[in-house]
């Protein structure tokens, strides 16, 4: 069953504010990715972070894995598992495979190539089984997806890494050659509003289950 959760109101109004702000983000990148030309800044970056070390790239590789659905799978299944949360750990399940959905009809909406297909910039391609477009990065829409419901389900300590690891996610892809800093913004933007609205459709479940947890008899 679901954490009672006394503080599920006081969180409600700053994640809707996180959500909107993501929104923005989202549509201010999805209008530079369907434009015709790539600024500037988005090629100089590609290219710089595109340019560390092999070791680097390495390093990441494993963490980059984190941002696929069945990566998602086994996080909501431990939630479910270890935290005994049973809602929020199959609703992160869920809202990986509708993220992955959503991500795939944006792409052909948007319809930018990816990095590896601009000629003028000078990419590696460490990850050779990217194909298909670029915006949003699914990886990172996953990822943060993930990251936005675990960060309610598991302990304060545990907070930050999650963050930080749809963090890295993104920044991976992007060292990998597979997309520009907008599509991974995108991307991350996507899955932080399908989290959030994933948390809004739970937070009746939270109230019912804190106001069962206060009744008498059940402390």
């Amino acid at each position: 069953m679901m954490r009672p959760d006394v503080s599920a109101g006081s969180v409600a109004r700053p994640r809707r504010v996180v959500a909107a702000v993501a929104a923005g983000l989202g549509a201010v990148t999805a209008v530079v990715a369907r434009a015709a030309d790539l600024p500037s800044w988005e090629g100089v970056l590609a290219e710089r972070t595109n340019a560390v070390p092999d070791w680097v790239a390495d390093s990441l590789a494993p963490v980059m894995q984190l941002g696929t659905t069945w990566a998602a799978i086994g996080i909501g299944y431990l939630i479910w598992l270890v935290r005994k949360d049973v809602q929020r750990g199959f609703a992160l399940i869920v809202a990986a495979f509708l993220t992955r959905f959503v991500s795939g009809q944006l792409k052909q909406i948007v319809d930018r190539e990816r990095p590896g297909e601009f000629r003028s910039l000078d990419i590696e391609i460490r990850d050779t089984t990217a194909d298909g477009l670029g915006w949003p990065s699914s990886h990172a829409a996953i990822a943060a997806v993930a990251a936005t419901i675990a960060y309610r389900a598991l302990p304060r300590r545990w907070r930050p890494i999650v963050v930080g690891v749809a963090v890295a996610v993104g920044i991976a892809r992007m060292v990998h050659g597979v997309h520009f800093a907008g599509d991974v913004i995108g991307g991350w933007s996507l899955g932080v509003v399908i989290g959030v609205a994933t948390l809004e459709l739970l937070a009746p479940l939270e109230r019912r289950a804190a106001a069962r947890s206060s009744e008498p008899g059940l402390e």
